[in-house]
């Protein structure tokens, strides 16, 4: 399932929207951090810890409702889960998402 780049947009505006303002700080905050452990873990070929923070990184999407986000991680999750690794360009796919976000949450 992919999003088209409109229907992604409006998602994120409305998903943002609807946060509180202390969980769009935390995002700022967090998702920085996760993406920098992942991307370690990936250039380290630690399958086990790049799982883990796409995990949790997965968990964030869904709490926060982010949809292109959680497309992303579940793609890469399931595929470590089934021993599948995931290509530089889903990596850079999901660092490209984490940026688009962290973009959005800076207050206009």
């Amino acid at each position: 399932m992919q999003l088209d780049t409109t229907q992604a947009a409006d998602n994120l505006a409305k998903a943002l929207a609807e946060l509180r303002p202390e969980i769009r700080a935390m995002l700022a905050e967090d998702l920085p951090e996760e993406q920098r452990l992942a991307e370690q873990a990936y250039g380290r070929q630690d399958w086990p810890s790049l799982q883990e923070h796409i995990h949790r990184l997965h968990g964030t999407a869904l709490f926060c409702r982010l949809d292109a986000l959680k497309i992303l991680c579940a793609g890469i999750e399931n595929g470590l889960k089934q021993h599948h690794l995931p290509s530089a360009d889903a990596m850079s796919a999901l660092a490209a998402e984490i940026n688009r976000i962290l973009a959005s949450t800076v207050p206009g």
